[in-house]
């Protein structure tokens, strides 16, 4: 399992933008610019990059010859690598990626104020439970908790929002133990939570326990410098 994370706490300037997008398949670039705001393609053109430059180390296809597809979903993988697993998440200032040999999720979130009552929404009542039995300068937090495991294993699995975010719910114990209840038993699945930045809630899921030791984070521009036709 690799993780990494690249931090876009700075602009990317319209020269190396326009340089970094001419690396990327045309109907890609074309996703990339129908953002309006020049944030969100800013995230999407590193999330793709980040995707490619970690496919080209790892598997030793150049950049710009990496043909992609995507399941039934939507999620994309490498079909000339079944055994390759991808995903990316990003939010803020931060985009994350998570390359593993076996299916895997990753869900990054900014901590914002919320009406927290969204969890009725979208969240059993286990969940709910614990949000509000927690003292009230940690519910927010562990709101995010929640939310980023959800998603983590949502994008795992692959499926989407065909699985709806209250078919399942998760538990975290005092020790911080982590553990999913779903009446899927196909597959066990384990999750971990990584710490990215204090406004930040990083988690990942898994289909097997061997978990990362960290996170590599880069600055934008320093990844940016890397990733070369």
């Amino acid at each position: 399992m690799r993780l990494e994370a690249v931090q876009l706490s700075e602009t990317i300037e319209v020269d190396m933008f326009q340089s970094k997008l001419a690396l990327l398949p045309q109907e890609q670039q074309k996703r990339i610019m129908r953002f309006v705001r020049k944030e969100d393609r800013d995230r999407a053109l590193v999330g793709a990059l980040l995707t490619r430059s970690t496919i080209e180390e790892l598997c030793r296809i150049p950049i710009q010859e990496i043909e992609l597809a995507a399941n039934a979903y939507g999620k994309p993988h490498l079909p000339a690598y079944p055994d390759f697993h991808f995903n990316i998440s990003h939010s803020g200032e931060w985009v994350v990626g998570a390359f593993d040999s076996a299916p895997i999720g990753v869900d990054v979130e900014q901590i914002q104020p919320i009406d927290l009552a969204i969890a009725d929404r979208f969240f059993t009542k286990q969940e709910r439970d614990y949000i509000v039995n927690v003292a009230e300068q940690k519910q927010l937090e562990r709101f995010y908790d929640f939310w980023t495991l959800k998603e983590s294993y949502i994008k795992a699995v692959g499926k989407g929002l065909s699985i709806p975010l209250d078919s399942f719910w998760m538990q975290i114990t005092e020790s911080e133990s982590i553990s999913l209840h779903t009446e899927e038993k196909s597959q066990s699945w384990q999750f971990r939570q990584y710490p990215l930045h204090a406004d930040y809630k990083l988690a990942v899921c898994a289909s097997h326990a061997n978990f990362s030791d960290g996170v590599r984070v880069r600055a934008v521009s320093q990844f940016l410098e890397t990733v070369q036709p």
